[in-house]
């Protein structure tokens, strides 16, 4: 895989130094992440390999499809925000988390959250990264994996991308708020922009049964 984003750090352990890619913080109501960099700093290709007890780590690669990355949604602070990410629906299955960190604000990290994660995304994949602080502080903006290299685009040019690139997307105009509570991929913390006529059936079974299979947590 291409990697995207990824530069390992140098850390002190108990048994020697370490090249690391560093996810999240350390703290209450927070995750620290170490996933270990066996690769030169400054390879072309990169893969994922796990270590004796099962854990990934970063090894060099011949393999040049699809991208490895990091995506740190931390932007600023404001109170009950968090950081996040959007995936429209024809591209959340492109996508795997390899692992994530979270950081946070307040004492017991209450106060807003955001995700730190390491991707392995699929070539010709869009993803909306959604920084914490809100988006009169911190804009969103989006990330195109093409297969040579990664467009960052900004709101005010994206509807050019999207004629260029001839991709169509239901239901942009949708509240973030909406997609956030209704589409959640389980087990991240990743949300897809989905069909309306979709988001409809989770909301019945919510209303019939008060839970959906698709949650992480039952509403009541």
């Amino acid at each position: 895989m291409k990697p995207y984003n990824l530069y390992p750090i140098e850390k002190d352990f108990p048994w020697g130094k370490m090249n690391v890619i560093e996810l999240g913080e350390e703290g209450r109501g927070r995750k620290l992440a170490y996933i270990p960099f066996h690769a030169p700093k400054d390879a072309q290709y990169v893969e994922i390999a796990t270590t004796r007890t099962g854990k990934p780590k970063i090894i060099e690669s011949q393999n040049s499809q699809g991208w490895l990355t990091r995506i740190n949604t931390h932007g600023a602070y404001t109170r009950y925000t968090d950081g996040w990410i959007l995936v429209p629906l024809d591209y959340y299955g492109n996508i795997k988390v390899v692992a994530y960190g979270e950081g946070a604000w307040g004492d017991a990290g209450r106060l807003g959250n955001w995700t730190d994660y390491l991707l392995e995304i699929k070539d010709n994949t869009l993803i909306r990264v959604c920084p914490s602080g809100g988006s009169y502080k911190i804009p969103r903006y989006w990330l195109w994996f093409g297969e040579n290299k990664v467009l960052e685009i900004t709101n005010e040019v994206f509807d050019y991308f999207l004629e260029e690139k001839r991709i169509e997307i239901n239901n942009l105009n949708l509240n973030e708020n909406q997609l956030k509570h209704f589409n959640k991929i389980p087990d991240t913390n990743i949300y897809a922009y989905r069909p309306l006529s979709f988001m409809e059936d989770y909301i019945k079974e919510i209303v019939e049964t008060g839970e959906c299979k698709y949650f992480t947590t039952s509403v009541e």
